[in-house]
C-alpha cells in the first residue's frame, strides 16, 4: 500500500517547482536529479552523502549543485530558518568526498517564492545548532546571513553577491 505523501513532502515539492519555473523563467539551465532511488547509485550511501535536487548548468563555468528546501521564517519575528544537522552533514561530506559545494536554496508558501536564500552546505556548518523537540539536532540559520535573491531579479545576484563577499573577506 502506497504512502500519501506529508504536507511537508508537497510543499517541499511545491517549493522545488516554482524554483525551477524561476530559472526556466530567467533562461538559466539545469537538470534536475531523478527522486527515483533505484536509479541512483548506492555508493553515495558508502560515502555517507546524498544527491542534491538539482544541478544548474552555467555556461563557460560549469555547474551549480542545489538542494531545494520548503523552509518558513522562524516563529517570534525571527529571520531564521533551521536546517537538519543530518542532512547539511551529508552534503558536507559530498564536498570532502567530490570537491563540489552544495548549495542549499529555500524559499516558502509565506514569501510567495519571491525570495530565495542561497548558502553553502559547508557554510551552514558555522552557524549555531540546537536541539529540537524530537531530539534532532538542527542548524539555526539567519536569512541575513544567506545571499537573498529575488524570483523577479537577475540570477547574478548571487555571483555579485559572492563577489563582493569574498573581496569584503579579503580587505
Amino acid at each position: 500500500m502506497k504512502k500519501e505523501p506529508t504536507e511537508e513532502q508537497e510543499k517541499g515539492w511545491r517549493t522545488e517547482e516554482k524554483f525551477r519555473q524561476m530559472l526556466s523563467d530567467q533562461g538559466i539551465p539545469y537538470l534536475p536529479f531523478c527522486d527515483n532511488v533505484k536509479k541512483f547509485s548506492s555508493a553515495l550511501g558508502y560515502f555517507g552523502t546524498k544527491r542534491p535536487d538539482i544541478m544548474i548548468l552555467l555556461r563557460h563555468v560549469g555547474y551549480l549543485l542545489v538542494d531545494v528546501k520548503h523552509k518558513k521564517k522562524s516563529a517570534k519575528g525571527y529571520e531564521s530558518f533551521l536546517l537538519s544537522s543530518g542532512e547539511v552533514e551529508k552534503y558536507a561530506k559530498f564536498h570532502k568526498e567530490f570537491g563540489h559545494e552544495v548549495w542549499f536554496v529555500t524559499s516558502s508558501e509565506e514569501e510567495n517564492y519571491k525570495h530565495w536564500h542561497w548558502i553553502p552546505a559547508t557554510e551552514v556548518m558555522n552557524c549555531k545548532k540546537i536541539d529540537v523537540s524530537n531530539g534532532e539536532q538542527c542548524y539555526v540559520i539567519p536569512t541575513n546571513y544567506c545571499i537573498t535573491v529575488q524570483s523577479d531579479g537577475a540570477f547574478s545576484q548571487l555571483f555579485t553577491a559572492l563577489f563582493f563577499k569574498a573581496q569584503k573577506q579579503n580587505e
